[in-house]
């Protein structure tokens, strides 16, 4: 007699091993391209280097893609080695070959925390608030999180999930400042001096203003 949850626990344990093989192949077929885009982009970079761009400077000075040896011994061959900024380019390169072989060898990270809004303080949230003043780059930067991140909401949907995430971290940042101060403790005089004062005339301001700048007590009208 078989108990009443046997075939949940193995259906459950069917559908384990099917979702970690679609990891395994997903990851597999992620790897396999990587390989290949550095492969072929190592051997495009030095055809391009040490092939292409001599032959080409050979060309137009000399009309022939091959350096001569009278040439070559005036030294006014252009040649990989003689190019400063050729050879910076080809280190770049190195570097970039460099970090993407290690990447390639030990993997990388499945998910990584980066950004401003990891560490809650004033001083990111003075920098995030900037950003999220800035017009059309918090929604440049939310629209091309949604495109490579491999998510089930749609692009409205994650828009939303980011402008919750914005509003909950700037009240975290508030709420760390509060804690400095002692429950139920009144602002001070002068912070409503400064803060309601300036924001009530600046209303004020953009209310009357125009009034008074198109009524008959303008001398200019």
């Amino acid at each position: 007699i078989r108990p009443m949850g046997g075939n949940n626990d193995n259906h459950s344990e069917g559908n384990k091993a099917q979702i970690s093989e679609e990891k395994d192949n997903s990851f597999n077929f992620g790897l396999m391209g990587k390989c290949v885009t550095h492969l072929v982009l190592f051997i495009w970079v030095h055809i391009f280097v040490f092939w292409v761009i001599p032959n080409h400077a050979n060309k137009d000075n000399f009309h022939f893609p091959e350096c001569q040896s009278l040439h070559r011994h005036q030294g006014i061959c252009a040649e990989s080695n003689s190019n400063v900024f050729l050879l910076w380019f080809y280190l770049l390169y190195c570097i970039y070959f460099l970090l993407s072989a290690a990447q390639i060898r030990y993997g990388w990270p499945q998910s990584v925390m980066t950004g401003l809004t990891t560490t809650a303080n004033q001083t990111n949230k003075l920098i995030s608030t900037v950003f999220y003043s800035l017009p059309f780059v918090w929604e440049l930067q939310a629209i091309a999180c949604w495109l490579w991140t491999r998510t089930s909401f749609d692009i409205f949907q994650w828009i939303k999930f980011e402008e919750i995430h914005s509003s909950l971290f700037i009240a975290k940042c508030n709420a760390k400042a509060k804690i400095l101060y002692p429950v139920g403790t009144e602002n001070p005089l002068s912070v409503k001096r400064l803060m309601g004062g300036c924001g009530l005339f600046i209303l004020i301001l953009l209310i009357v203003g125009p009034i008074v700048l198109f009524s008959t007590l303008n001398p200019l009208s």
